[in-house]
C-alpha cells in the first residue's frame, strides 16, 4: 500500500513539473510566435499593395460589412487591405485584398484554401495561382463580375470572386460612401415584402402548371398573406383578389400600370383554380423510362413531371463509375402541355461536379421552357454548359424522357 501511494505520488509531483515547465516554454515562445504572425501578415499587407506604405487596423465594429469582411487595414497612400473568408466547396477560404483609394484591386493574396478538387483541376492550385497571375489586378466595380472564373473549378473560383466583389464594396463602406451589400436573395425577400406591405415573411416560388403569358414570376407568401407576381420587373402584391402595391426593381417606387395590375391579377386566378393535381400510376411507363419518378396532372391536362437524368459520374447505362467524383442524378421537374410544349423547368436537385454545376442556374434550364419534342430533338437551341458534356447529355436525356412520359399518357408512346 504505501509503494502504491509513494508511486502516485511521485506521478503527481512528475506531472506538477513538466506542467510548470510547459507554462515557463509557452510563456517564451508565444510572443515569439505572435511577432512572427504578425509579421506574416505585415508582409501580405505589402504583398497586395507594395504601394501603401504603413497601416493601420480599422475597428470594424461600426460598420455594416459583408459578411465575408473579418478584417481591414488603411494604407497611409489612402487604400485598403481587406481580409475575407469565403466558402466555395468548403469554407475557410481566407484571402487577402487590396484595393487602391480609387477602388481598384492591387493585388490578391490566399493565405488559406480549404476547396480542392474540380473537374480536372485543384482548387487548392488554381486559387494561388490566379493570386500570382494577376487574374483581379485593375478591376473595379464596374469590370469585377466581368472577371473570367477558371473551368474545372468554377465553384471555387466563382465564390471567390464574390468575395473580392465583397472586399471592393467594403472598401466603399469604410471610406464614408454607401453600397447596397445585400445578397440577390436579400433583395428578392426586400421586394416580395414591400409588394405586398408586409415586413418579415418568407416567400416561395410558384412552379408554372399553367400557361401565364407575361408573367416572369409569382411569389407565394408561406403565411398566407397573398401573392407577388413580376411583370416587367415590378413587383406587384396581389391579396384577396386586389393589387395592394406594387414596387418598381429599379426605382424602387411603388407605381404600376393599370394593364400589369389586371395582369397580375389574372394570374394569381389562374394559379389558384389550378387546384390540386392528381398522381398518376407510372407502374408501366417505369418499365420503358427507369428515371421517371412521379407523374402528376392538372384538371387542364397539364403533366407535372420528376425526372431524372445521369450526368457526371454516372455512365449512360446507369452504372455508377467509382474513378469520378459524383456518383448522384440530376433531378429535373417539368411541367408539359398535353400537345407536348414545356411550361416550366427546375433543376431540383445536383451533384455535378465542376463546370457541370452550371446546370443548376436558371440561365440554363429556363433554356427549355417553350419547348416541344419536334422541335427540340437536335438541341441546336440549347446552348449548352461549356465543357461539360456528360452534364449536357444527361440533362437533355431527363427532357427526352418527360417528353415521352406524356406521349406515354397521350397514348402516343408505348
Amino acid at each position: 500500500m504505501k509503494k502504491h501511494l509513494s508511486s502516485v505520488l511521485t506521478l503527481f509531483i512528475i506531472c506538477a513539473v513538466v506542467s510548470v515547465a510547459l507554462a515557463a516554454v509557452n510563456g517564451i515562445t508565444a510572443p515569439i510566435i505572435l511577432d512572427r504572425q504578425n509579421q506574416a501578415a505585415a508582409g501580405a499587407l505589402l504583398e497586395v499593395m507594395p504601394d501603401g506604405g504603413t497601416f493601420e487596423k480599422v475597428d470594424l465594429s461600426t460598420y455594416e460589412l459583408p459578411a465575408t469582411v473579418k478584417e481591414a487595414h488603411k494604407a497611409s497612400n489612402g487604400g485598403y487591405v481587406i481580409q475575407v473568408e469565403w466558402a466555395g466547396f468548403n469554407p475557410g477560404n481566407v484571402s487577402m485584398i487590396g484595393v487602391s483609394a480609387d477602388g481598384k484591386i492591387t493585388g490578391t493574396k490566399t493565405i488559406t484554401v480549404k476547396d480542392s478538387g474540380g473537374n480536372g483541376k485543384d482548387s487548392a492550385t488554381e486559387i494561388p495561382n490566379m493570386d500570382a497571375n494577376g487574374h483581379y489586378v485593375g478591376a473595379d466595380a464596374t469590370t469585377i463580375d466581368g472577371v473570367d472564373t477558371i473551368g474545372g473549378v468554377t465553384v471555387s473560383t466563382k465564390a471567390y470572386r464574390a468575395a473580392v466583389k465583397d472586399a471592393l464594396n467594403a472598401a466603399v463602406i469604410l471610406g464614408g460612401g454607401s453600397v447596397d451589400i445585400r445578397t440577390p436573395e436579400q433583395i428578392l425577400s426586400d421586394n416580395n415584402n414591400a409588394a405586398l406591405g408586409v415586413s418579415g415573411v418568407e416567400f416561395e416560388k410558384h412552379f408554372f402548371v399553367e400557361e401565364v403569358d407575361g408573367v416572369e414570376a409569382i411569389y407565394v407568401a408561406k403565411n398566407g398573406a397573398g401573392h407577388v407576381v413580376v411583370i416587367g420587373g415590378n413587383f406587384i402584391g396581389v391579396a384577396n383578389g386586389t393589387v395592394v402595391a406594387g414596387v418598381d426593381a429599379e426605382t424602387n417606387t411603388i407605381t404600376v400600370s393599370d394593364a400589369d395590375k389586371t395582369a397580375a391579377v389574372a394570374a394569381v386566378e389562374t394559379v389558384k383554380a389550378t387546384g390540386e393535381l392528381t398522381e398518376l400510376d407510372i407502374t408501366e411507363l417505369i418499365v420503358n423510362f427507369p428515371r421517371v419518378k412521379s407523374v402528376k396532372v392538372t384538371s387542364a391536362g397539364v403533366y407535372d413531371i420528376v425526372v431524372e437524368g445521369a450526368g457526371f459520374g454516372i455512365s449512360q447505362n446507369d452504372k455508377y463509375l467509382e474513378s469520378l467524383m459524383s456518383k448522384k442524378p440530376i433531378t429535373v421537374r417539368v411541367s408539359i402541355t398535353a400537345d407536348g410544349k414545356i411550361i416550366n423547368c427546375l433543376t431540383v436537385s445536383q451533384f455535378e461536379n465542376g463546370v457541370g454545376e452550371a446546370c443548376a442556374h436558371e440561365e440554363f434550364y429556363s433554356q427549355f421552357i417553350g419547348k416541344t419534342q419536334n422541335d427540340y430533338n437536335d438541341y441546336k437551341d440549347i446552348d449548352g454548359i461549356a465543357g461539360a458534356t456528360w452534364t449536357n447529355k444527361g440533362y437533355y436525356k431527363a427532357i427526352e424522357n418527360a417528353f415521352n412520359a406524356v406521349k406515354f399518357f397521350e397514348g402516343g408512346a408505348e
